[in-house]
């Protein structure tokens, strides 16, 4: 798995946030890449007199204490390839602003940032623009994934998640991946012949078979490809239930998809996957995506 070579890891510091380091160890392993980032950007606060002289300790320059906070977190949980450099950076800034200068400037294969339970706006902004892949990793997430759901669109961008999976199954040694298609439904009743179980039957035989003339079509590195039709009203909420039901670990999805001008970012599917999703998402985008558009973006924050 060569592509992840150069990692940018986001770090709350919250409690809770284990997952994303052994996350983040576990694609290093994988892609036995050059050089992680761990990185934690906390926004500058005006603290009142009467609380620093109670609080003295918050005074403190937030990059040595919040260094140490990283660096005993990263001991405790952090296994990742041995040759990999690992850094750690933090500073006083807005946590995307800064992560996307970051990850232009360095040229960054994969950020990776944790998705808290009921908030999961700073992991959407960020996949939104970053210019390369994203994965998010929500609470409690298990890094040791033995299934991986890919959703197929059958567009061009669909060929990108596969290559991504093919490589992420190779490395950790698995035997299959899933390719799944969502066959949406009508929202209102169709006077239709077929009734509902028919058309569910229909769709099902359709789309397995062009899935699996699909896989034939890409370089799946010898993995056996399982094909699946989930039946729904809208893609996301039918990608994430199906995951759920498939005992699945990992979804690996193209970050854009049919609808262009909806995708210009991100893709509004993959944007709402990664919002509600229970399991890491990774976001596949073909590196230097909206380079131009992030040039534009950070000029005029950094005017």
């Amino acid at each position: 798995m060569y592509r992840y070579k150069k990692v940018l890891v986001h770090l709350e510091l919250q409690e809770d946030e284990p997952h994303v380091i052994k996350m983040a160890a576990k694609i290093t392993q994988l892609a036995k890449s050059e050089h992680i980032i761990f990185t934690h950007f906390s926004e500058k606060i005006d603290i009142p007199a009467p609380v620093k002289e109670k609080y003295p300790w918050l005074l403190e320059p937030i990059d040595k204490t919040m260094q140490n906070r990283i660096n005993e977190q990263l001991g405790a949980d952090y296994e990742g390839h041995d040759e990999t450099k690992v850094e750690v950076r933090v500073a006083e800034g807005q946590p995307v602003y800064k992560l996307l200068e970051i990850a232009q400037k360095e040229d960054v294969d994969l950020v990776i940032i944790g998705k808290d339970t009921e908030d999961a706006q700073l992991a959407v902004r960020l996949a939104r623009k970053a210019p390369c892949s994203v994965c998010v990793v929500p609470t409690g997430a298990n890094a040791n994934f033995k299934k991986i759901l890919v959703p197929i669109d059958f567009s061009g961008y669909s060929k990108n998640g596969i290559d991504v999976a093919a490589a992420f199954g190779e490395a950790q040694q698995l035997d299959e991946l899933t390719f799944m298609h969502v066959a949406l439904l009508p929202r209102t009743r169709s006077q239709a012949v077929l009734s509902e179980k028919q058309l569910k039957e229909m769709n099902e035989k359709h789309y397995n078979q062009l899935l699996e003339e699909y896989a034939e079509k890409n370089d799946t590195r010898g993995l056996k490809v399982i094909p699946a039709t989930e039946h729904g009203h809208s893609i996301a909420p039918s990608i994430s239930r199906h995951a759920i039901t498939s005992h699945s670990d990992l979804i690996i999805i193209s970050a854009r998809g049919k609808d262009a001008l909806s995708a210009i970012l991100l893709g509004s599917n993959a944007e709402e996957l990664i919002e509600i999703a229970s399991l890491p998402v990774v976001a596949v985008k073909q590196k230097g995506t909206g380079k131009s558009f992030l040039d534009n973006l950070l000029g005029s924050v950094g005017n």
